[in-house]
């Protein structure tokens, strides 16, 4: 649904989905049953606000989400249910102004919230609360053939848990900063060099210790609820000409990367 007025616009977004799966298999005449039901309820509104000048935009947006799945398997007597509910908050802002020869500011800010509850037979496995804070600046300029685009953004990352009967805590603060510059040597023909620091938080998947993957009859894989966020540092360099000859270097070094083999 939306409603535009003046040069404004609010928006409403809904998106429910339902997913019920019965399978059953014989296993030397032993029927295996199982049972995987998956409910997701996104709710988004979103405010927007245009100006005359294109370059000077605001939007903010406030997103509420429920996702629910519950497996059961008759031979194993198992049942584990996952309960995730997400609230995420937020604001970003152009505008341009006068610095050197052609100027622009961003700024913004977000913040999320999830709260996971993850169970097997009704025993408690996984409880947590995670938090997120952040904010940013980035400013994007131009000098003779140079575009330059430089900014940080601060993040703040609160989890408080408990993991059966171990608690969950972990609380940091870090700064993530990124910058390009870029040389245009003549029309659609450029050299550019790129860093910025990014940080990917474990998924629930990684997270989920009821989440076993069997590798081979010695070896299995299970999800850590105790995981930390990777931290990426990126670099680039690149040439382009009129967008059908590209060399480019990427290199990237990552602290504490998470993965399922």
């Amino acid at each position: 649904i939306t409603f535009n007025f003046n040069k404004s616009r609010l928006i409403f977004d809904n998106d429910l989905s339902s997913n019920n799966d019965d399978n059953f298999i014989n296993d030397k005449n032993n029927v295996v049953k199982t049972k995987n039901k998956i409910l997701r309820n996104d709710f988004v509104t979103t405010f927007k606000k245009n100006y005359d000048d294109r370059q000077k935009k605001f939007e903010a947006k406030l997103i509420y989400s429920l996702f629910n799945n519950d497996f059961y398997q008759n031979n194993l007597l198992s049942k584990n249910s996952s309960n995730q509910k997400n609230y995420s908050f937020s604001i970003d802002y152009s505008t341009p102004f006068n610095f050197l020869e052609k100027s622009k500011v961003n700024i913004g800010g977000k913040y999320d919230k999830e709260i996971m509850n993850i169970s097997h037979n009704n025993i408690s496995s996984l409880e947590l609360d995670r938090n997120t804070f952040s904010s940013y600046i980035e400013l994007q300029s131009k000098l003779n053939k140079f575009d330059l685009i430089a900014g940080v953004r601060g993040e703040k990352y609160e989890n408080i848990g408990n993991a059966g009967q171990n608690e969950i805590l972990f609380n940091k603060f870090q700064l993530f900063p990124n910058a390009s510059i870029q040389y245009n040597i003549m029309n659609s023909v450029f050299i550019s060099a790129n860093y910025n620091k990014k940080i990917k938080l474990p998924s629930i998947s990684l997270l989920n210790p009821n989440n076993t993957i069997f590798q081979n009859p010695t070896l299995t894989y299970n999800g850590n609820p105790y995981l930390e966020p990777s931290i990426y540092d990126n670099y680039s360099l690149k040439f382009s000409a009129f967008d059908y000859a590209t060399l480019s270097y990427d290199v990237s070094f990552v602290k504490n990367d998470t993965f399922y083999r």
